[in-house]
């Protein structure tokens, strides 16, 4: 359940007498082994002792007044695991390294943990987990610097910056970069979607969180469906750029080509009626949404642009071009196509 090489605490007389808790630790190769049964309980209650009835109330006990000062503990080469009967899932992480300061009138600390390696393993599908690191410090009622770096077999992604007043109205200045394989987490998150190809996205968010601006980029390259492609794909991918300020998301760029083929899409998506009080407000209004959008499509050669994806026989060439507005769930489409030559099979 739980087990420690060792562990030493130490403390100052001096300071405790000045009314101060000053502590040092450290903790060696640390073991938890959590487990949840079918019942939704946890093996470490078993090992607690029952309940006993509370204490009566005394109104005049002296509160603890004491400052609490954590002046460095470390914990080496620590594991984790955890398993549940209620669901095809467990994990274990282990080489973990952590690091604590603090100090709790002066309502600052920081904190540095990193682990060597683990894996998670959801309905018979594992990932691996790589070297990952999270590092925070807290004071003045802001948390900086920030920075979170995941790596897993599938992809990496680092979130670095900054939270003001994180605990009352947190105003945020983070910036995410992230790289995703996708042949890698397709059969974790549909297992009936077959997709190969990177996708790479830069977001940058700056204010506050219920209402804050957005930077987005993403690129999507070597798109291409896996065991279905009858010859080698041309060159797919997918470029977008995109910008939130108050709650009014602007795709000024999204291009998706194919070889010779190419697909832009440009427009507003108006999230202000369906989040009126900011996202962190409850109960949004989905259904909404306003779109006012355009997009255009050019294929000069559909064999060449379908036949990599599996869907073999198409012939000519077609364009279109289109525009959607209205509400999310009722939108008003406008299309125009022009097509040459079309043919599938023998139609």
């Amino acid at each position: 359940l739980i087990a420690v090489d060792k562990l030493a605490l130490a403390w100052s007389w001096h300071q405790l007498i000045k009314g101060e808790f000053v502590l040092k630790g450290k903790m060696v190769k640390p073991w938890i082994h959590l487990r949840r049964d079918q019942n939704n309980h946890f093996n470490i209650t078993r090992a607690l002792p029952p309940k006993s009835q509370p204490a009566p109330k005394n109104d005049s006990a002296t509160p603890f007044s004491q400052n609490i000062v954590i002046e460095s503990f470390d914990v080496t080469d620590g594991s984790f695991s955890f398993e549940t009967e209620l669901s095809q899932m467990s994990t274990h992480i282990h080489g973990i390294d952590l690091k604590i300061k603090g100090n709790l009138d002066r309502q600052e600390g920081e904190m540095k943990v990193q682990f060597a390696g683990g894996d998670l393993v959801i309905d018979g599908l594992k990932t691996v987990l790589n070297p990952s690191m999270l590092t925070g410090r807290y004071a003045n009622n802001r948390l900086a610097p920030v920075k979170i770096s995941i790596s897993t077999h599938a992809g990496n992604a680092t979130l670095i910056g900054s939270v003001d007043h994180p605990f009352t109205s947190p105003q945020g200045d983070l910036q995410l970069q992230a790289k995703v394989l996708l042949d890698k987490i397709m059969p974790v998150i549909a297992t009936k979607i077959e997709w190969g190809g990177i996708a790479q996205t830069q977001i940058h968010l700056k204010g506050p969180m219920d209402n804050p601006d957005l930077a987005l980029t993403l690129t999507y390259s070597d798109i291409a469906p896996l065991q279905k492609s009858t010859s080698k794909p041309a060159d797919h991918r997918m470029e977008a750029r995109a910008m939130l300020t108050d709650r009014v998301l602007t795709i000024d760029h999204m291009v998706l080509s194919s070889g010779n083929s190419q697909m832009g899409i440009n427009g507003v998506i108006n999230l202000k009626p369906a989040f009126a009080n900011g996202f962190m407000a409850p109960n949004p209004d989905i259904k909404a949404t306003q779109l006012d959008g355009h997009f255009s499509l050019q294929t000069p050669n559909i064999d060449a642009a379908l036949s990599p994806w599996g869907i073999l026989g198409s012939k000519g060439s077609l364009s279109a071009e289109g525009a959607v507005s209205g509400s999310i769930l009722r939108p008003q489409l406008n299309l125009q196509l022009n097509g040459k030559q079309l043919a599938y099979g023998d139609i």
